[in-house]
């Protein structure tokens, strides 16, 4: 079988997509989200009757989910700045396990959130593959979310790009990748 050669370029432009599709979809919900509030705050002024109590029950929903967003938004930040500095390791880790969430909402929109697949490693945890295509600049392995997932068997090793938390942030399975430092 033909291994890919994966490079820290590779990673850093694969985590580049990640993200961008991420936040795009954060980005996107929270636009619709303060519309809509901007939308019920219009539509409440024209009302002759003091109804601040509903509005604030209303907006209070939007409020906290702009700050999860907000959350969502700085974490992932974090992260993408960790792979930008080259502030990661590469290490390698075995597979105990894998599972497949049995209630999953599938959805093209808000699909940079679903994670249907999980992968259990020995020493890093879970890793759970984001639903989109991955490994984007492989030449013979793109491979959907659920072709690494089926692809994956107890006891394979992965590459694992990790943060100093020990947070996994991309796996690559040794039997498609073989990691080169310098290129």
């Amino acid at each position: 079988m033909i291994k890919d050669i994966l490079t820290t370029e590779i990673i850093k432009s694969d985590y580049k997509k990640e993200f961008r599709s991420s936040i795009k979809i954060v980005i996107i919900l929270s636009i619709v989200l303060a519309l809509l509030s901007l939308l019920i705050i219009y539509l409440f002024s024209y009302l002759k009757t003091p109804l601040l109590f509903l509005e604030i029950l209303i907006l209070l929903p939007a409020m906290v989910f702009a700050f999860i967003c907000l959350a969502v938004i700085f974490d992932s930040y974090k992260d993408y700045i960790t792979i930008k500095r080259e502030q990661f390791k590469i290490v390698t880790d075995e597979i105990i396990g894998y599972q497949e969430k049995e209630t999953y909402i599938s959805s093209p929109f808000l699909s940079s959130f679903s994670h249907p697949y999980i992968l259990e490693f020995k020493s890093y945890g879970n890793y759970c593959i984001p639903a989109r295509e991955n490994y984007t600049k492989s030449r013979n392995y793109s491979l959907t979310d659920k072709d690494v997932f089926n692809y994956t068997t107890v006891g394979d090793t992965f590459y694992l790009v990790i943060t100093k938390k020990r947070k996994i942030l991309l796996a690559y399975n040794t039997k498609l990748f073989e990691f080169k430092e310098n290129i």
